[in-house]
């Protein structure tokens, strides 16, 4: 059993829905089972690499935050010795 219908896609054009047949299965469009885990792998690895990058830079701002406020030149200093003592998590 086949359906035609229409599908809004929100770019104010009505598209033809695909029929089932028009969707390609994992076996029609040639890959096997391990290129497809291989795939999903590489999507989550490049997904971590990114959260692990954005958190660091986050961990950047919070310190640059923290240094800026600093006083004076003895106020920063203090302020970096405190951070290389203490260098565990560091929240403001």
């Amino acid at each position: 059993m086949s359906y035609t219908g229409t599908i809004y896609e929100g770019d104010s054009l009505i598209h033809r829905m695909p029929l089932r047949s028009e969707t390609p299965d994992v076996e029609e469009a040639g890959l096997e089972f391990g290129a497809v885990l291989r795939r999903i792998a590489t999507a989550w690895r490049t997904f971590f690499d990114w959260l692990e990058r954005t958190s660091s830079e986050a961990r950047y701002r919070q310190v640059e935050a923290y240094l800026s406020q600093a006083s004076d030149l003895a106020d920063l200093e203090r302020r970096q010795r405190n951070l290389e003592r203490n260098h565990q998590h560091f929240f403001i």
